[in-house]
């Protein structure tokens, strides 16, 4: 389903359109199983759309419903219906393998006085809360960020692999989701 994420949202508003889902049957709002939920017609009325010259469209490629400033727009901008780009440039001129991006990654912050430091495991062993390591603040929960013991290095740089499968539903939608992240 096409949702507006908080990343979504920055990059939609630059580029004037918003994905978003919706029903035309009257009655309430609906909660899919997913989790999602469905908004009716009369609640998306919203001024802001209409102050900012947005038209709502039903993209030609996947039949979701999305907002635009471009009346011309045709597809809704996630993938698969449109390619994944950064505001609509590619933010580099080259290609990156995974092992590239990463060295560039933290070579650029360690370049700016960071540390490097080696990453965690994706089993969070250290975690009674949590199985796997969903995001690389889990690498410091609670015993850094409660102030319990100081951090490896202040600041840093990590690239920490994450697997989450609470939005798995999200994965490839768009370049923002994916399963594994670093």
């Amino acid at each position: 389903m096409c949702t507006l994420s908080a990343w979504n949202f920055l990059k939609t508003v630059e580029l004037g359109y918003f994905p978003l889902l919706f029903s035309d049957r009257p009655g309430q709002s609906k909660t899919q199983p997913s989790g999602e939920i469905v908004m009716l017609e009369d609640e998306y009325q919203l001024e802001f759309f209409k102050n900012n010259g947005f038209v709502r469209k039903q993209c030609q490629s996947c039949g979701k419903f999305f907002w635009t400033r471009d009346p011309d727009r045709k597809t809704c901008g996630d993938a698969p219906c449109d390619p994944y780009t950064f505001i609509g440039n590619p933010v580099f001129s080259r290609e990156f393998d995974i092992s590239q991006m990463r060295e560039y990654y933290l070579s650029f912050f360690e370049e700016r006085g960071h540390t490097r430091i080696n990453r965690y495991p994706v089993v969070a062993r250290w975690r009674d809360d949590l199985y796997l390591t969903i995001a690389s603040i889990a690498d410091f929960q609670p015993f850094v960020t409660s102030g319990q013991v100081p951090p490896p290095a202040n600041p840093l740089t990590i690239s920490q692999p994450c697997i989450r499968l609470n939005d798995l539903d999200s994965v490839g939608r768009s370049g923002a989701i994916l399963q594994l992240l670093k």
